[in-house]
């Protein structure tokens, strides 16, 4: 367990520790770019399980399509997707996908 104990001189004020409780609640956001601006953003549901399946269900289908629309003589050739380390993103059906 870290301590946050620590001297200071008698003018100073103690640092504030912030502490977050165990059961706070996450938000999950999809936001996917193209070098001239956003392409598609996705916000989960309060509640709503983010897993593999819901990331390729409610943000990579949907993504894979509006690049399809926007460039409909290339389609998907040349596009590159960068996906952070998060945990639907890293999952083997969305690698698979």
């Amino acid at each position: 367990m870290a301590s946050n104990v620590h001297w200071i001189r008698e003018d100073q004020s103690p640092k504030t520790i912030v502490r977050r409780e165990g059961n706070m609640n996450k938000f999950f956001f999809s936001i996917s770019l193209k070098s001239n601006g956003w392409l598609w953003i996705q916000a989960a549901d309060s509640g709503d399980t983010v897993d593999g399946d819901y990331y390729i269900d409610n943000c990579l289908e949907s993504v894979i399509e509006e690049l399809k629309d926007q460039r409909p003589k290339s389609g998907l050739k040349g596009i590159k997707l960068l996906h952070e380390n998060t945990k639907p993103q890293v999952a083997k059906e969305a690698k698979t996908f």
